[in-house]
């Protein structure tokens, strides 16, 4: 068995299409994904305050809470006029400027704005409570062009302002529940201008908190780790190729190995061995190259991305065991279905650079996830960057685990069922 499993060790690491399929490929593309993507998802993003009329009517004039909070985003028109006019931002500092202010009395002054191009956007205060932001048709092409690939300061500034708008209106509803108790208990607290600010001031804590048990990463990371899980699916071709060539009726390789004395279960395990240490090794040299050259990194948690890397091959080696094991299809047509599948479950996964689409397919269909090899291998990963918590790594290793158990019951199977009359 151990002199088969090396010789199948050193055949598969001398093979030209193993080679680039499992490492040029998933480096050249990686390579070319940062430089397309690295603009957006860099750790330093060049803010430039965008103009935003603000309409300075009634309903905003009676809303304590919207003016504190857009004077901690914004700048007045003779304040920008002095200033660089653009900021770098890594996320850290909370006194940014997001936006020149410029007040309109009505919404229709505020269209006005828009239209002759002295504003792009506009702040609102609509009957409900909530803010509403406006924007113009150039910022909207503005920001859609920013976000496939663009670095505009200002569009960004108003992505950033879209998300705090967000959140601020989610919180004022829970402010206003706040001033109901208030005014239904303790009366007196309504006429208590210190109470009141102290409220403002907590909830523009609470919009700009770091969550806890939350760990931040790279943006760019994704992209990285969604080459990774498409790179060590292809590694079931390289399973199905090596089982495929012990196979008798298959090729003329696999009719000697059947009439010697070693037994079929020690040919496919080492099979398994050698598939699983060579896709084990490629990945850490893909790995290694985003680690030193791309800087992808998981700050403290460098050897348990290695052990998602040793898992994730096991996974595949075992879904191309169950594929090679399929007596009736050819060895050409597996090698086809093996690159096929891996392709079209990565695009879930955001690698062509469609992430909202794959976060759409996940709030909208959870489960599917857990039918899709590329979810759970970037699964891995992500339960590294993203969770204080080893929990979810542990949840996400025991599917993987079932998805193997899955596909090795599938291969021992159709093995068990392959005999030959003559060879």
């Amino acid at each position: 068995m151990w002199h088969t499993f090396i010789m199948e060790l050193k055949s598969s690491l001398r093979t030209p299409a193993v080679l680039f399929w499992m490492i040029a490929f998933p480096v050249i593309l990686a390579t070319l994904i940062q430089g397309v993507f690295g603009t957006i998802a860099s750790g330093d993003v060049t803010l430039e305050p965008a103009p935003v009329a603000v309409v300075s009517d009634t309903a905003w004039n009676t809303s304590r809470g919207a003016n504190t909070f857009v004077n901690a985003f914004s700048a007045s028109a003779s304040e920008s006029s002095t200033s660089s006019g653009s900021s770098t931002v890594t996320g850290k500092s909370s006194a940014i400027a997001l936006f020149k202010r410029i007040d309109a009395a009505n919404v229709a002054e505020a269209t006005t704005l828009l239209r002759q191009g002295k504003a792009l956007a506009y702040l609102s205060m609509q009957d409900s409570g909530d803010l509403r932001l406006t924007l113009s048709q150039r910022a909207a092409t503005d920001i859609a062009q920013t976000k496939s690939g663009g670095s505009d300061g200002q569009a960004w500034s108003l992505v950033t302002l879209g998300t705090l708008v967000e959140q601020y209106n989610e919180r004022s509803r829970i402010v206003t529940q706040a001033i109901e108790q208030a005014a239904a208990n303790d009366p007196s607290k309504l006429t208590d201008s210190a109470w009141i600010a102290a409220l403002a001031r907590a909830n523009l804590e609470e919009i700009t908190r770091q969550a806890s048990g939350i760990r931040h990463a790279d943006g760019m990371v994704r992209y990285h780790v969604a080459i990774l899980a498409m790179s060590i699916l292809m590694a079931m071709t390289m399973t199905c190729n090596m089982l495929s060539a012990l196979q008798a009726h298959l090729s003329p390789l696999g009719a000697r190995v059947s009439v010697s004395p070693l037994s079929r279960l020690a040919r496919i395990g080492a099979v398994m061995l050698s598939s699983w240490l060579a896709t084990f090794l490629c990945m850490l040299i893909v790995y290694a190259y985003m680690r030193v050259v791309l800087g992808v990194s998981f700050p403290g948690r460098e050897g348990l991305a290695i052990l998602a890397i040793a898992i994730g091959s096991g996974m595949a080696n075992c879904l191309g065991l169950a594929l090679g094991a399929i007596p009736v299809i050819s060895l050409g047509a597996k090698s086809g279905i093996s690159v096929a599948f891996s392709l079209v479950l990565s695009i879930f996964t955001g690698l062509y650079g469609n992430m909202a689409f794959a976060d759409s397919v996940q709030r909208a269909v959870p489960g599917l996830q857990y039918l899709n090899p590329a979810n759970q291998v970037t699964n891995l990963f992500y339960d590294l960057l993203y969770y204080d918590s080893l929990a979810p790594f542990a949840r996400t290793v025991g599917v993987l685990a079932a998805m193997s158990a899955i596909a090795l019951g599938a291969a021992a199977f159709e093995l068990k069922k392959v005999s030959y009359d003559h060879l």
